[in-house]
């Protein structure tokens, strides 16, 4: 299909065959030209029908209803489609912890920069899919076991429809023990102890916490993404490191990506400045990763995309960084939007 202008109207391609107040066409675009109808490049015959795509949330579809002759070639005329009944909606908490209380705990140079980039893609009109007020940002000394708690349990309060998303996004460091008991995140104010780490346990905020939170939220897609060092013990059991998965059950799209494997380092690049996984992550929510055109960025593209520049460019810096995913969807989950389409 013809790019559209203004959405009041837009050009077909194909050849239409018969008369035209005798064609019946069933179509839908998106502004974001979400899917292009099968037939663009084919005949569009008499009495063809072509079915409106799946409706996506927080995205507005246009309905053919007209078609006219100008000059040589046939054009339409488009109308706004009736919104869904229910749509769903995104929520989104983000949560990047570059300063310490302990000084124990090493400083993180671009975990603010990354959670306030990744809280532009998603809110921006242009990319985002979340609205600004469905978005919560905690920053360093924000970012406290009990407000992180806090947080969690207000997003169990709004995200109780099957239809809504659920996204997390943690920057700061993650910490196993060697014993392989839980996994945590470690909060602003955690309090490392010993050498062993043994203040960590009731200070930070554990995967088994979360775990319990997450059960008691009714949306159905809960999305995460985390850069942190040692974060793949968010996703799996490698080494006997007890993850996240391990904790979720099933009845739910969930998708875990972190940023290394468990005994790999997570890199701060200051070219960049950003965490290497965070800017591909934002790269890949700024619509790069759409690489089908079809104007919308999916789970699996944006998996993809961050995968393959993160091994390749910290191999370029000669280190070794491969990003790991974990969980399982039963459909596409469309997470942004392509600017440039």
């Amino acid at each position: 299909a013809g790019r559209y202008e203004e959405a009041k109207k837009m050009g077909l391609k194909g050849t239409i065959e018969g008369q035209c107040p005798d064609l019946y066409v069933n179509l839908a675009y998106t502004f974001h030209k979400l899917d292009r109808p099968k037939a663009a490049s084919e005949n569009l015959c008499k009495s063809q029908k072509i079915t409106e795509p799946k409706e996506i949330r927080n995205l507005t579809y246009l309905r053919l209803t007209e078609l006219f002759e100008k000059g040589a070639k046939w054009s339409a005329g488009c109308e706004k489609m009736s919104p869904v009944k229910h749509e769903g909606t995104n929520y989104a908490l983000i949560i990047a912890v570059g300063k310490y209380r302990d000084p124990k705990i090493n400083p993180l140079k671009y975990a603010e920069n990354d959670a306030r980039a990744v809280y532009r893609v998603l809110t921006d009109p242009r990319t985002g899919l979340f609205k600004p007020e469905n978005v919560t940002v905690l920053i360093d000394e924000e970012a406290t076991e009990k407000n992180i708690k806090f947080k969690f349990d207000d997003m169990v309060q709004k995200a109780r429809q099957k239809e809504d998303m659920f996204f997390v996004f943690y920057a700061g460091h993650g910490f196993t023990y060697r014993s392989g008991a839980d996994t945590y995140w470690l909060t602003y104010d955690t309090i490392v102890g010993n050498s062993e780490g043994n203040r960590i346990k009731s200070t930070a905020f554990s995967n088994l916490t979360l775990a319990t939170k997450i059960a008691d939220i009714k949306a159905d897609t809960i999305i995460f993404f985390v850069d942190a060092c040692f974060s793949s013990g968010m996703v799996s059991k490698p080494a006997e490191v007890r993850g996240l998965e391990t904790y979720l059950g099933g009845g739910k799209n969930y998708v875990i990506i972190t940023s290394s494997q468990v005994d790999q380092t997570s890199i701060e690049s200051p070219r960049l400045k950003h965490g290497l996984f965070s800017y591909f992550l934002i790269k890949a929510l700024s619509g790069e990763a759409d690489v089908n055109s079809d104007g919308l960025v999916d789970i699996e593209e944006a998996w993809t995309f961050i995968k393959s520049n993160v091994s390749k460019n910290a191999e370029k810096m000669g280190a070794a960084q491969d990003p790991r995913r974990s969980g399982s969807s039963g459909g596409s989950i469309y997470l942004a939007r392509n600017p440039n389409l």
